[in-house]
């Protein structure tokens, strides 16, 4: 009888036996690397898991992270983003084992990430390098223009009628490497290999030695601290679809304030917000109607706790502001944005480590400009 019920039990025995719809659910569930290994169980498999439509999916599900950089050239890991943010030997995950050397992350975006690589002057960028940490595919990209020129990738963005990905610089017009004040912009297709020229830049452009840092929001590029926007004090944004610029003010937060006292953010009700930081305190300023450049609102003041009393970033997580200082800094305060409440959070860091302020969502979604160079250069 024992044996007649074993036969009678259905038992699946083979992937085959497995529904396609039920294998992309489970598949879908899984970590980058899960997948990634999974593709070599069967050519039905395989198939799923390169789709377009499940790289996709699966991209969208995967949580949002934190990167965490050690040092210049060394590893890059990552830690959820999540309204808890325990930062520790458990939470932390390796990225990249190692990143070339005099290397440092400058932007993320679909799941690829962006490192500039220096030379022995600080002002001088040797190379930019492109890398999937998950499918560990790297490949370099040629600055506009060859020489002593000074210039800074300062957007890195998908553009949606073509599907390409590709980078916006600002590069000085001053063959002899100085400061200058003309630079024009360029625009670099990584699908293409292809360069061109936007156009010049503002009337009088002052160029300095930090990469800007552009927030992605609503399709548009946005700098609050921007070599275009010192002197005006104003948001630049560029429209990534018409690749076009234009200006919008920013909170009226007093003169006191710098470029690099500004971080710019997207709450979670999707509204573009800068955050506004000095010794002690960060105000929170939200735009209420983006298409009115004088509906900013101040929604928030944060009395920074000791022994954090000035911060480098704000980022935002499901219903927190996440304040960091600035590296090497082991210390975090996490605002709720609903309670109104202030929580310090104590990281274990190495003293090499710091919280880079950049955000990172794995994605296995295969790109050609990856073919010509698959290993780190």
């Amino acid at each position: 009888m024992a044996a007649t019920r074993a036969e009678e039990a259905p038992v699946i025995t083979s992937h085959h036996q497995l529904n396609d719809d039920v294998v992309t659910e489970i598949l879908l569930r899984l970590p980058s690397t899960s997948v990634l290994r999974f593709r070599a169980v069967s050519r039905a498999w395989r198939a799923i898991t390169t789709r377009p439509d499940f790289l996709a999916a699966h991209a969208r599900r995967r949580p949002l992270e934190l990167i965490v950089a050690e040092g210049l050239g060394g590893a890059l890991h990552a830690v959820p983003l999540d309204d808890g943010l325990d930062v520790d030997a458990r939470t932390i995950r390796c990225l990249l084992p190692s990143t070339p050397r005099a290397a440092h992350l400058i932007a993320s975006c679909d799941g690829l990430l962006l490192l500039e690589v220096r030379g022995h002057a600080i002002n001088n960028v040797e190379r930019l390098l492109v890398c999937n940490p998950v499918t560990r595919q790297w490949t370099s990209v040629p600055l506009p223009r060859s020489g002593h020129t000074l210039t800074r990738a300062c957007g890195f963005y998908p553009h949606s009628p073509s599907g390409e990905h590709r980078l916006l610089f600002l590069t000085n017009d001053d063959e002899r490497g100085g400061m200058g004040t003309s630079a024009s912009h360029y625009v670099r297709s990584l699908e293409a290999g292809e360069t061109r020229v936007l156009g010049p830049a503002a009337a009088t452009v002052h160029m300095f030695t930090l990469t800007p840092r552009a927030l992605q929001y609503r399709g548009n590029l946005h700098w609050v601290e921007h070599p275009e926007a010192e002197e005006a004090q104003e948001i630049v944004v560029f429209d990534t679809v018409q690749e076009t610029f234009r200006r919008m003010p920013r909170p009226p937060v007093g003169s006191f304030y710098d470029a690099t006292d500004l971080f710019l953010l997207e709450t979670a009700q999707g509204m573009l917000a800068v955050a506004a930081m000095r010794w002690g305190s960060v105000d929170i300023w939200v735009m209420e109607d983006y298409n009115n450049g004088q509906s900013w609102t101040r929604r928030h003041r944060i009395d920074l706790p000791p022994p954090l009393r000035h911060v480098g970033w704000v980022v935002m997580t499901w219903q927190n502001a996440l304040l960091s200082g600035y590296s090497p800094s082991d210390v975090a305060v996490l605002y709720d944005m609903t309670e109104k409440k202030v929580v310090l959070k104590q990281m274990q860091l190495r003293c090499t480590d710091h919280l880079t302020g950049h955000v990172f969502r794995e994605s296995l979604q295969r790109h050609a400009f990856f073919d010509v160079q698959q290993e780190q250069p």
